[in-house]
């Protein structure tokens, strides 16, 4: 049975759709807005954002034909099937929901969400990658407590890599390695103020641009996907490599073997097979893996990769992603957020475990960073000895 079948059976049951209320009606977000319009069970029931337009606008895209404005009639309207549109996510935990998505990417709107919708017991799926990477262990575990659901979107790059590194291996593969595909060199000084004019034309949050530009985003995915799988970056930032496809699997395995990898089990990306995900798998029964090599059209007597492609649609793991400096910072100043321009990150193995007591050694987690001041401007990446946390909230 389809999801779309299973949805329509169980609002013939229910006597309703899924009530889906969404946090963030950006760029992602309105994309979702349009795309739940469209899907028979499920509806738009609450969108919020910071500026009430667009959370109105987001209620539009679905196809709303009423939308409610006052938060003192919200709950009510959500319950006699009417959107609502609200410019404060205080109520969000209270509108008789079924399922929230963050669509902020913002480490800590979205951990406030996610903790207030879980203790409610209503189910939860982020795009916020960012807030994964940084709570996303506690947000997982309060889930299995209250009997609701915390999950990563399913299509984003990290769950799509998972899935494919699922799929090999329940065919029998060892994964050497499991990464995404990049279109665009970073820029480590990109800023929101230097990207701002593309930011427009793409109708992108210049935040947000930046940390695709910096390579901030692209190391946070990773991150996830190395939360995901048990695999670890092979050096801090990762490889990086330039290669096609049919270049990957010559490139992204053991230097043993003539590639770049100190040992398999690694997480990584790639400039070149763009958009998408990749897995190198191999096998030690050379009829295997000759068979899988024919498949993908190609002669690849080592490791080969499959391939997939990301397409964006409403998992759960979780993460490590550390601030690697800061450009251009007095000391004491206080860190801003990853993408607002004065930090980028990048993605470290950090498997041990800390003493009792003794954390100041362990690098900074990016979505934490604005609560920090720098006690060191010479610190690079950023560690907990370095800075002072701000108390205020």
């Amino acid at each position: 049975m389809s999801y779309v079948s299973r949805l329509r059976e169980r609002e013939r049951q229910v006597g309703r759709p899924v009530r889906v209320g969404l946090v963030g009606a950006g760029q992602m977000g309105r994309g979702l807005a349009a795309q739940l319009g469209r899907i028979a069970g499920m509806t738009l029931a609450a969108a919020v954002d910071v500026d009430a337009e667009r959370a109105r606008q987001a209620c539009v895209a679905s196809g709303a034909e009423r939308i409610e404005t006052d938060p003192a009639r919200a709950a009510g309207a959500v319950a006699d099937g009417v959107a609502v549109a609200l410019d404060d996510v205080a109520q969000v935990a209270d509108l008789g929901l079924d399922a929230v998505v963050d669509a902020t990417g913002v480490p800590d709107v979205g951990a406030r969400i996610a903790q207030r919708c879980l203790l409610s017991g209503i189910d939860f799926v982020t795009l916020n990658v960012e807030t994964d990477v940084t709570v996303g262990l506690y947000l997982g575990a309060l889930a299995d407590a209250s009997g609701a659901v915390y999950s990563v979107a399913d299509g984003d790059e990290p769950v799509s890599a998972k899935e494919l590194v699922d799929f090999a291996t329940d065919l029998g593969f060892d994964v050497v390695c499991a990464g995404k595909g990049k279109n665009n060199p970073f820029d480590p000084t990109a800023t929101p103020e230097s990207v701002s004019a593309s930011a427009e034309t793409r109708h992108m949050n210049p935040k947000m641009l930046a940390s695709f530009v910096d390579g901030s985003k692209t190391m946070i995915e990773m991150a996830a996907l190395a939360n995901a799988t048990g695999f670890v970056p092979d050096i801090i930032g990762m490889h990086g490599p330039t290669a096609q496809v049919d270049e990957l699997s010559g490139v992204l395995r053991p230097s043993a073997d003539g590639g770049l990898l100190s040992a398999p089990g690694r997480v990584d990306y790639a400039f070149g097979p763009a958009p998408g995900v990749f897995v190198i798998v191999t096998a030690d029964d050379p009829i295997v893996l000759g068979a899988r090599a024919r498949a993908q059209g190609m002669v690849a007597p080592g490791e080969t990769p499959i391939v997939g492609t990301e397409v964006v649609t409403p998992l759960r793991h979780a993460m490590r992603f550390v601030d690697d400096k800061s450009r251009d910072c007095d000391v004491a100043e206080q860190l801003r957020k990853w993408a607002r321009c004065k930090s980028f990150g990048r993605h470290v193995e950090q498997a041990e475990q800390p003493a009792p007591g003794r954390i100041d050694n362990f690098a900074l987690r990016v979505g934490v960073e604005h609560r920090w001041q720098r006690a060191r401007r010479d610190a690079a990446p950023i560690k907990l000895v370095d800075l002072i946390l701000d108390q205020r909230d």
